[in-house]
């Protein structure tokens, strides 16, 4: 398999822009263009319309429950490190999950007008979400500071920028314009999945370095490989082995559920790295609010036993003699 070529992948992989990428599909049908996998996930027909990937969507629907969970804890954060950087990168992976669920259960057909720009959207989410985890990974090093607007705002700006770059080079090799073409993917391959993985290996390097040699926090550096542990054996399971998964149990899954399952932790790994790393600023939060309730107790107490006070005071109270 050459670079650039995505008919290996495709043949292992029922992944959104197979469709669209190389004139490889010669039988005939509905198709005229793109690599078709060897092993589908069953579908079902619910009110006459397929619906697709019916096990992924159960798990992509689990995983919006988890992340519901992290940014409602995230918001409880109130004085961590990073903490509306980290919302936005929750939020967006929220809205990749959402988009990819429109993709992968069939609503936008593969043969439709729209389909190249759905996925194209999704790549330019995906290429935006790697660059915001690299963002954040570097505010832990203090080079700037965080929760100001000029943070939040140059990170959603890097964000923006990168996935429109790759949302560019997606839709442009998808429609054969600008000189790229679905034949010729060289582009496609390098931006949308060699320099994302280049900021992802970035990111973890840091935060390994972060977490080992600076904090010396060895649960956060334990978090960080769990997490790298997790993606990577969610792409070999849909890369490497989903042919061979989809094929044994009968299509009713295939190597997408297990890799939705693998990000699903992972970024659940990311969110635990960085609530380990900044736990004191929450417990100082904490330890303020129990003492202040201490305070008020100590108030009501002295109000009510005040009256037994004095008298015990005033009866145990001895004028003194005056000198001769």
């Amino acid at each position: 398999m050459a670079y650039g070529d995505f008919e290996l992948l495709c043949h292992r992989a029922n992944i959104p822009l197979c469709p669209l990428v190389g004139p490889y599909n010669t039988v005939g049908g509905a198709f005229t263009q793109g690599v078709l996998p060897r092993c589908y996930a069953r579908s079902i027909d619910l009110a006459n319309t397929l619906v697709f990937n019916v096990g992924n969507v159960f798990l992509q629907f689990g995983t919006f429950v988890v992340l519901a969970i992290i940014i409602y804890n995230s918001y409880q954060k109130y004085t961590a490190v990073g903490r509306r950087e980290m919302l936005d990168f929750f939020y967006l992976f929220t809205f990749l999950t959402l988009w990819s669920m429109i993709i992968d259960t069939g609503v936008v057909a593969a043969d439709a007008g729209a389909y190249p720009w759905f996925v194209a959207v999704q790549m330019g989410i995906s290429g935006a979400l790697c660059m915001e985890l690299l963002c954040t990974g570097l505010i832990g090093f203090q080079l700037w500071e965080d929760g100001i607007a000029a943070s939040v705002w140059g990170i959603r700006t890097l964000a923006t920028l990168w996935g429109v770059g790759n949302f560019i080079t997606a839709i442009l090799t998808f429609k054969s314009w600008g000189g790229l073409d679905p034949q010729h993917t060289v582009a496609l391959m390098t931006v949308n999945y060699v320099i994302n993985a280049v900021l992802l290996f970035l990111y973890v390097c840091m935060m390994l370095y972060f977490t080992s040699v600076l904090l010396r926090e060895w649960w956060a550096c334990g978090a960080v490989g769990l997490g790298v542990f997790f993606f990577v054996a969610g792409q070999l399971l849909m890369y490497a082995f989903g042919y061979e998964i989809c094929d044994s149990v009968k299509h009713y899954v295939d190597g997408i559920f297990f890799a939705t399952v693998c990000n699903m932790f992972a970024v659940l790994m990311i969110y635990k790295a960085w609530d380990i790393t900044t736990s004191e600023d929450l417990e100082f939060v904490v330890s303020n609010t129990e003492s202040a309730w201490d305070l008020k107790s100590a108030l009501a107490a002295d109000d009510v036993y005040g009256d037994y006070n004095s008298e015990y005071a005033m009866s145990h109270y001895t004028m003194p003699v005056p000198a001769m």
